[in-house]
Order: structure tokens, then C-alpha cells, then sequence
């Protein structure tokens, strides 16, 4: 992609987000995403709307408006407490607020603009691994079982079961998932990128910025067996009250699992596994190897058994506890087997990235 020549202004704002001189793809992106005068406003923040317009020398009315497309963009959002306006805080927030919001804006942003994001995301992703510099890992995330493949275990706790996840929010909402949305030109299994959900005050946000929809539990529901259909993974920030993300993406079009796949899971170690492992039954098993197909961790393996006869093997180390393997085995021959204590998943809530705090709230979830 030829190199265009960006504005100071906008290499500014990369800098307040991402640290100055992280990035020279980001600079690009903002110079489609804002005018030269929204860019001097943003530039500005953190500021309420009345000492932006003051510093800008703008009318507040003006002002306001570009304040409302920037919350639609993603790219900005007002404090709850101060009305103090913020940029995305780091590169995660970044591409999950922004992206969430793609579908909207797609349209006027170019047709070079996701190459724009896919050269941002590879660009980034190395630096992820800094230890010294602005580039941490966000909060663990964990990887929650298919509902579909452990909906009946009597192991299964609130915080690690869908539908109770679900019915804690006081509202949830769907969203386009930032990543299936970033790579919308290539391939996704879902007809849709709408796959992800936000709860409760986040589910609030997305649908006043537009970018989402509430919906019931039941619907929920029906989009996450859907997802298991079609090999889609369900992930949470690793805390046991979700109260927050809700995301179903494959680790061919996921940003983490993309990390994870390139540098792997130690250093930083950003998937933690389930509490569960798949486990084969090796009388109904007839070596069909779907459940190898359907992992996408090559967890499973078809070999002989002693009776030469061919069978699913899974590797512990590998597998992850998804159950996408459980729900499309045709003759039930895998299970789920819990193998990992409750204290695998830490008490007390993820509220927003880098932000873990002790909170009765997660209580409830053992109340169900």
C-alpha cells in the first residue's frame, strides 16, 4: 500500500494512546477516521465538553457534535464521574471499541481501511511483548466451555455456564465482533460478524453509541449455539463475575489467539484453558475424525488403538476445554471432564481491561 503524508496532528493523538512513536500505521488510520478540526479537538482531551471548546476557541454546540461522532467512532467517551472526554486508553481498547463500531462507518472510510488495521494488528502485536515499555499484556483471558457440551455437568459452575452468565447482566447487548469485522473481506464462518456480547453498563454504551442491540437471554442463547455450529470459541477476561465482555471469535481471526499462535501461550501467558477436558469413549468412537477437524487447537488426533482399530486421541496439553469437539462428535463419544479446581478462576471482577478489583457481585453467581 503506497505511503501517504500524515498530519502531525494525528501522529499526536497515536502518541497520547499508544505512546509517542509506537506506531506508523495509526496515524494513517486517524487521518481517515477525523477531520483536521476533530483532530485538533481530540488532541485536546482529556477536557469536558465546555473546556474543549475553550481551549479550541470553537463554539460548544460544534463542539458537542464532534464530541458525538467521536462516541460513535469509538474514539472517544466521556468519564462518569468528571464528563471529562478520553481517548482509548491502549491498543486493545483501541481496536475494541473502534472496530465494534466499523460496521457504521465502513461505508466512508475507504476501501483501503482494513488493510489499514491488519497492517495496525501486525504491527502490534510484537510490541505486545514489551516488558519495559507501554505494550503489557491486557488481563488473562480464559476460555469458557461450549454450552451445548457441558450445559448438564453437574461440575459446572455459574461463572464457566453461558446462560448464567448471561442472566446475571442487567442488560446485554450484541455487538459486531471487532476482529470478525477487521477481516470481514476474508473468511469468517458465521453469516454475521453480530457474535459478540457486551453486558450490563458496557452493553448500555454500545447500544447508545450505536454500534449495538439489547437483546434477551433466550436470543443469546441462540446466537451461542449457533457459534458452536459453526467452531466459533466462546472467551472471557479470567475473573469469575463476567460482567463485562462476552466474546465468541476462532483463533484464525481473534487478535489474541493470533498472538498465542505466534509467540505462544507463556510469556506473556494471555488463553487460560477451561476447567475441562475433552475426554473419548472409545466404545462409541469410530475414528470418523470430526472432533480432529473441529479442533482448532490440534488437540485430537486419529490413531490405532491395540486393536488396530482407529480412534480419537486428545493430547491434555493441548487441549483447551473448548467442547466445540463434543457438540459435533455424531455418536456422543466425547465428554467433558472437569479437571481443574474452582480456584483456576479467581474471585472478583474484570470490570475493564488492566482493572481487576475484589466485589460482592461475583457472590451471586454461586447463588444461581
Amino acid at each position: 500500500m503506497s505511503r501517504v503524508e500524515v498530519d502531525e496532528v494525528y501522529k499526536t493523538i497515536a502518541g497520547k494512546i499508544l505512546g509517542k512513536g509506537m506506531s506508523e500505521v495509526l496515524p494513517r488510520m486517524l487521518q481517515k477516521m477525523l477531520t483536521p478540526v476533530q483532530a485538533k479537538l481530540a488532541v485536546e482531551f482529556p477536557g469536558t465538553p465546555e473546556d474543549l471548546a475553550e481551549r479550541v476557541g470553537r463554539d460548544l454546540n460544534s463542539v458537542k457534535k464532534d464530541l458525538q461522532y467521536m462516541y460513535e467512532m469509538g474514539l472517544g467517551t466521556p468519564s462518569a464521574k468528571s464528563g471529562k472526554w478520553n481517548l482509548p486508553r491502549n491498543y486493545v481498547l483501541l481496536l475494541d471499541k473502534v472496530g465494534s463500531h466499523h460496521a457504521k462507518f465502513l461505508p466512508f472510510l475507504g476501501p483501503d481501511y482494513l488493510d489499514l488495521w491488519d497492517d495496525f494488528v501486525n504491527e502490534m502485536i510484537p510490541k505486545l511483548r514489551e516488558k519495559d515499555g507501554k505494550f503489557q499484556p491486557p488481563e488473562t483471558f480464559r476460555i469458557i466451555p461450549a454450552y451445548k457440551a457441558i450445559k448438564d455437568n453437574p461440575d459446572v459452575q455459574p461463572w464457566e455456564n453461558m446462560r448464567s452468565i448471561l442472566n446475571m447482566a442487567d442488560n446485554i447487548a450484541l455487538t459486531n465482533c471487532a476482529c470478525a469485522m477487521r477481516t470481514r473481506k476474508r473468511t469468517f464462518p458465521m453469516h454475521s460478524t453480530e457474535v459478540c456480547f457486551l453486558l450490563s453498563k458496557d452493553a448500555d454504551y454500545i447500544v447508545d453509541s450505536g454500534a449495538g442491540r439489547y437483546i434477551t437471554v433466550d436470543e443469546a442463547v441462540k446466537v451461542i449455539e449457533n457459534c458452536e455450529d459453526a467452531g466459533v470459541i466462546h472467551s472471557v477476561y479470567n475473573s469469575r463475575a463476567v460482567v463485562s465482555l462476552l466474546c465468541n471469535c476462532r483463533p484464525d481471526v481473534c487478535v489474541v489467539f493470533k498472538y498465542l499462535r505466534k509467540y505462544g501461550n507463556e510469556d506473556p501467558k494471555w488463553i487460560l484453558p477451561s476447567r475441562f477436558l475433552s475426554v473419548v469413549d472409545e466404545r462409541l468412537c469410530d475414528g470418523c475424525g470430526i472432533c480432529a477437524e473441529t479442533c482448532l487447537f490440534g488437540s485430537i488426533r486419529i490413531a490405532a488403538n491395540d486393536a488396530g482399530e482407529k480412534k480419537a486421541v486428545v493430547d491434555p496439553e493441548k487441549c483447551m476445554g473448548v467442547g466445540n469437539c463434543a457438540v459435533k462428535c455424531p455418536r456422543g463419544a466425547i465428554k467433558m471432564k472437569c479437571i481443574r479446581p474452582e480456584e483456576h478462576v479467581p474471585k472478583g471482577m474484570a470490570i475493564r481491561l488492566g482493572e481487576t478489583r475484589d466485589d460482592p457481585a461475583y457472590d451471586k453467581y454461586r447463588k444461581l
